[in-house]
């Protein structure tokens, strides 16, 4: 019990320890994309830098202080847009971005799942924001117009509890059919979202937030990658992940 007891509290004490550490960060005025940032790093000191709180942030903008210009951090997030209903049907890779506003365009880091306006575009949005929704009836083959406004996560369990699922769109018929079925200036939730997933490239777990209130625009890419500058006092956002830029080790 005594053995257990101290070996417990030496890993205690050692990640209280490490938790209290700050990071050496190494500004590299070389222009890579995030992957061979990453190996560079990763070779030459420990990773791409992780900024996990306010201290980190001081510490950040004292090294890149010579620059304005973007830098590579270690952040990242893949862009994997499933149906919630039908995550491997025939047509599930249908799309129907509303292209006036440069959707999907991920305003603050925020916006993981996609309503439909009543022109029959798709935003990507926050999900804990309430509009009405569209169901799918699989006996019928109908979709159900649900006027009630409900969060994405409730929307779901209301149409599956009711229904079948949110509703999938497979192709333009069917998104004409589901336009049809939104109010005249309004949004309704379907059934397509994407994991809420925010990365480190050290593995380091993702409490701390430091955005920028902007747009980080996803296009076609598959997986977005982290950037800052002290022009922007370190706030974050994301950038495709092929673009050239200096970067920040720890």
């Amino acid at each position: 019990f005594l053995a257990t007891y101290w070996v417990n509290k030496f890993f205690r004490n050692l990640l209280s320890f490490s938790s209290c550490q700050e990071r050496q960060y190494y500004f590299v005025n070389q222009l890579m994309n995030w992957d061979d940032a990453q190996r560079y790093c990763r070779k030459h000191h420990t990773d791409l830098a992780t900024i996990g709180n306010s201290k980190d942030i001081k510490q950040f903008l004292d090294i890149v202080s010579s620059t304005n210009n973007n830098v590579w951090i270690g952040l990242y997030s893949n862009i994997n847009w499933t149906w919630s209903g039908e995550l491997n049907s025939v047509g599930s890779q249908y799309r129907n971005w509303e292209s006036s506003d440069n959707d999907p365009d991920f305003i603050s880091a925020n916006q993981f799942c996609v309503c439909i306006g009543d022109n029959g575009g798709w935003w990507d949005y926050d999900c804990a924001k309430k509009f009405p929704f569209v169901c799918y009836n699989a006996r019928t083959t109908e979709f159900v117009a649900v006027d009630e406004a409900m969060n994405w996560s409730n929307a779901r369990t209301y149409c599956q509890q009711n229904f079948t699922d949110l509703a999938t769109i497979r192709n333009i018929a069917e998104n004409q059919r589901v336009q049809t079925l939104v109010a005249t200036g309004y949004w309704a939730w379907t059934g397509l979202r994407r994991d809420e997933n925010i990365y480190w490239s050290d593995q380091s777990s993702f409490r701390f937030s430091n955005w920028d209130n902007i747009s980080n625009l996803i296009d076609s890419n598959t997986r977005i990658c982290g950037a800052t500058s002290k022009a922007k006092s370190a706030k974050w956002k994301f950038l495709p992940c092929q673009r050239k830029l200096p970067f920040v080790c720890y």
